[in-house]
């Protein structure tokens, strides 16, 4: 994660790739464990919205669904928070 907040996006491919229209995967290796965070972006904040130990190298469709919706209920709660006199 902290080569995420140095590289941004441009890390390599074998560690961060696009899902969707907006979720990302993140994944870093670790005591010979793979794992996959998901997360969106908005400005230059990174919202991580889910992770799960990565037992196949295709993504889940269950998991990015999951963070799609997750992402979705995050950016809702900041408008609505900015929309509050």
């Amino acid at each position: 994660m902290q080569q995420l907040e140095w590289q941004g996006i441009a890390l390599r491919a074998s560690h961060v790739r696009k899902l969707s229209r907006e979720i990302w995967e993140l994944r870093p290796e670790y005591d010979g464990i793979e794992y996959c965070f998901y997360f969106g972006i908005v400005g230059s904040v990174v919202v991580y919205v889910h992770a799960v130990v990565k037992k196949q190298q295709k993504a889940n469709r269950n998991d990015i669904d999951l963070a799609e919706r997750r992402f979705e209920e995050w950016k809702a709660v900041q408008r609505e928070q900015h929309e509050r006199p």
